[in-house]
């Protein structure tokens, strides 16, 4: 039923740190410090997005991000008070962040 709406909201929005804003077609992500993370298949203002964030090696504090899409859209990333924002296009591309 419903109550399954909660818990995963709640991954997707502060554990993995995605907010979609459909009106201004972006999608936020909130980088916290760690390893790899992702979703697969997010759903948002009608858009399907998958996405993976690692980092580029042991040490490197920089991360690789891949993310593929069915439309166009701007991916906002936020990591360490910082904001960088990507034009994604349809398809699949790979993204490095400071």
């Amino acid at each position: 039923g419903w109550s399954g709406i909660g818990p995963i909201m709640y991954l997707l929005e502060y554990a993995i740190g995605l907010a979609p804003n459909a009106p201004r077609n972006e999608l936020v992500w909130r980088l916290g410090p760690g390893g790899r993370r992702g979703c697969e298949r997010f759903r948002f203002a009608g858009k399907v997005v998958s996405l993976a964030a690692a980092p580029l090696s042991a040490g490197d504090p920089r991360m690789r991000i891949t993310v593929t899409a069915d439309s166009p859209f701007t991916l906002r990333v936020e990591r360490d008070g910082r904001a960088h924002a990507f034009e994604i296009r349809a398809g699949s591309q790979e993204l490095t962040v400071p």
